[in-house]
């Protein structure tokens, strides 16, 4: 992990959007090259998931009546948080740009009548129909919305028939669980089309669902680099007491079981369902102990070494946040850390200097940054918008709930190859 110290902490209003270079379009272009190849399904299917949000967001436009706005000028300044995501998400997708204060469409997209716009929002519901009169330069991103639709049916329903070119391949790739987060969060997304400004969506998705997410998620890009941040911070300071806040199947207690198999790990989970199938799990763990608490609620009786909070802080206000650390920090030992992995929108300065100080700037580094900081936009905005969740992680805030509560950041790192989300180290100051 990097000490914060290292690195320039601040966060910019608004970053400029990731583009591809020509080295970065050049590799594509050869990995895609190859068609039996992982990386070029890979590489496909996160070009069609950019295509897809691009085309949502095109329709959300239309569907929020916001297309004379920003055809005449709409100012940057917004009172509703909701809004404020989803005009960053707008220019992270280089479908608007600023023009003094306001925000316009940008070109070709300044080209579209109100009527392609009409079109577009009525298109987007089956997604499955010719495209119309709509405008050529749109039909590549069409088609790709229709790649993701059939690859998100082909995930629920792997009998059914898809008419996609190598599908067979498709179907292996998900059936080798190789898709499985990328998939589920383009079929999460999706449900923006529901958004309508400033107010919040009544999600479809129980919490279980998160979970189920959260639990690919770990096994396919976080848990190598949880491992290293456990052996770090149990090197520095033993670590005998740990509390996982929001456990969920109880993924990362496992991981910091297989490594510290004497340390006495409490996981406080708020979904019963959730919790009794992980007390299930670790029934004959002498160590391991899973409560169906809300964290308010829990009594330690003592101070703990590690506290682990894993995709769970935009459950809480930032009062909220600020009465949860304001708790940690009477149950945390001096020395103790606390182990954040979460994504914020709107740093990419920051990664990129954590990735300089790391040696992990390369071409390919860069391409997985560009997809990867693409879509955490629009996650971003599902934090924000859907009912299941309070509101979404801006860093500036995060840091300012952790300086009224006499915390710091320690350290950070990344959290998945992709840079999407981090490890974020936090100890007393």
């Amino acid at each position: 992990m990097i000490r914060f110290d290292r690195l320039d902490s601040k966060a910019p209003a608004f970053c400029e959007p990731r583009t591809l270079g020509l080295k970065e379009k050049a590799l594509i272009a050869i990995v895609k090259s190859v068609p039996a190849g992982k990386m070029h399904f890979k590489l496909t299917y996160f070009q069609a998931f950019c295509d897809f949000l691009d085309i949502l967001s095109l329709s959300l436009i239309d569907r929020n009546k916001l297309v004379e706005s920003l055809q005449q000028g709409l100012t940057q300044k917004q009172e509703h948080r909701l809004m404020r995501s989803f005009l960053a998400m707008l220019y992270e997708y280089e479908l608007i740009e600023l023009q003094g204060d306001s925000f316009v469409f940008r070109e070709p997209y300044s080209r579209l009548s109100s009527a392609d716009f009409q079109q577009l929002s009525d298109w987007i519901e089956t997604a499955e129909s010719a495209f119309g009169q709509l405008p050529s330069f749109l039909h590549s991103k069409l088609k790709n919305v229709q790649l993701v639709n059939q690859l998100i049916r082909l995930y629920r329903n792997p009998g059914s028939s898809v008419n996609i070119p190598t599908g067979k391949s498709w179907w292996k790739m998900i059936a080798n669980q190789q898709l499985d987060y990328e998939i589920r969060l383009a079929e999460t997304l999706k449900h923006l089309l529901c958004l309508q400004l400033p107010h919040k969506i009544s999600s479809p998705l129980d919490d279980s669902y998160y979970t189920e997410s959260g639990r690919n998620a770990f096994q396919n890009f976080t848990k190598t680099r949880f491992q290293d941040c456990i052996s770090e911070i149990n090197s520095d300071h033993p670590v005998r007491e740990v509390l996982d806040i929001g456990c969920g199947y109880g993924n990362y207690m496992d991981a910091v079981n297989q490594q510290l198999p004497e340390a006495h790990i409490l996981g406080i989970e708020l979904q019963h369902k959730v919790c009794e199938e992980t007390r299930e799990r670790f029934a004959d763990s002498a160590t391991i102990e899973v409560a169906n608490q809300n964290v308010f609620d829990v009594e330690l009786g003592t101070r703990v070494d590690l506290v682990l909070l894993n995709y769970v802080l935009f459950y809480f206000s930032n009062k909220q946040k600020e009465q949860l650390f304001k708790k940690l920090a009477g149950e945390l030992n001096d020395s103790g850390s606390i182990l954040i992995c979460q994504y914020y929108a709107g740093i990419e300065s920051l990664k990129d200097e954590l990735k300089q100080k790391q040696g992990d700037a390369g071409v390919g580094q860069r391409i997985a940054a560009f997809f990867g900081d693409k879509i955490l936009y629009a996650n971003a905005l599902w934090n924000e918008a859907s009912d299941a969740f309070v509101q979404s992680e801006i860093w500036d805030e995060f840091l300012n709930v952790l300086h009224n509560t006499g915390f710091e950041v320690k350290s950070m790192t990344n959290a998945d190859p992709f840079y999407y989300s981090l490890f974020v180290r936090i100890g007393k100051k």
